[in-house]
């Protein structure tokens, strides 16, 4: 853990679970006590950066988004609590939906090894990543699972572009492991996401809209995935091997730590 991380411990801090700005303020303590080398990503900024992306474009206010992003942010901070990390903090607000125990199960693994990351032999830089797109795609089905009820107080064209995001883009990029680190996700979100709540002419091709050309293309593009959701089923069982895979990979290389460490104590691995 990094100097500014033990402090983040050791101040006492009330956070508003309803409020983006105090989940801001989660994630960014959950940097710093969690902090990678400086010469590696950090694939925990792509929740940084989506959360003040919802803030800023307005999205915030959308009660289903909000909890999509409550289950991506607090989640993680309930997660580290439940091991009596953050006993600082106290949780004010409305408690949108129980953390689930397999998510939970991830969440501390990711955390397990970014902590051998920073002191190695560790994970590589691309399992680090893979680690974290496993927990943010079961964190997110099961937050779409939450929001559900939500999905009609979305309006026509915001909904399909939400709904194409969280079911089926983000299953998409899980599989090709693509960076969320800052230089990676901060130009896409600045420049081809939408800055503001979609409507019905943005998804329609044959409508007008304000929107910047790339963002258009992207908002149509997942609109499309969206209508298209009946193949979605494919990606699932994709997701579902990958994990198996990690698991083993995570096996090995708790295995091999556990040699190295026999034999430079003398001992027999």
């Amino acid at each position: 853990m990094s100097t500014a991380g033990a402090e983040a411990y050791a101040r006492s801090l009330v956070i508003d679970v309803d409020a983006y700005p105090d989940r801001v303020k989660v994630l960014d303590l959950l940097a710093q006590a969690y902090e990678v080398p400086s010469w590696a990503p950090n694939p925990m900024d792509g929740d940084l950066i989506q959360t003040q992306w919802q803030s800023d474009s307005g999205r915030s206010v959308l009660p289903w988004w909000n909890r999509i992003n409550y289950c991506l942010t607090i989640w993680r901070l309930q997660a580290l609590q439940s091991m009596g990390a953050f006993s600082n903090i106290r949780l004010e607000g409305k408690m949108q939906v129980r953390l689930p125990t397999g998510v939970r199960r991830q969440l501390l693994r990711y955390y397990a090894a970014v902590q051998r990351f920073r002191s190695g032999p560790g994970p590589s830089p691309w399992l680090l990543q893979a680690l974290f797109w496993v927990v943010h795609s079961h964190t997110v089905i099961d937050a779409t699972r939450a929001a559900k009820k939500l999905q009609s107080s979305l309006r026509d064209g915001e909904r399909q572009f939400a709904l194409g995001w969280g079911r089926i883009m983000v299953r998409v990029l899980a599989e090709a492991n693509f960076s969320t680190a800052q230089a990676a996700v901060g130009p896409i979100n600045q420049q081809c996401l939408p800055q503001r709540v979609c409507n019905a002419s943005d998804i329609d091709p044959a409508s007008p809209s304000d929107l910047p050309p790339a963002q258009r293309e992207t908002v149509l593009a997942i609109a499309r995935l969206y209508r298209a959701r009946d193949w979605s089923f494919l990606y699932l069982p994709l997701l579902e091997i990958g994990a198996v895979i990690l698991n083993c990979i995570m096996r090995v290389e708790q295995q091999f730590e556990s040699g190295c460490s026999s034999i430079k104590n003398g001992g027999v691995p």
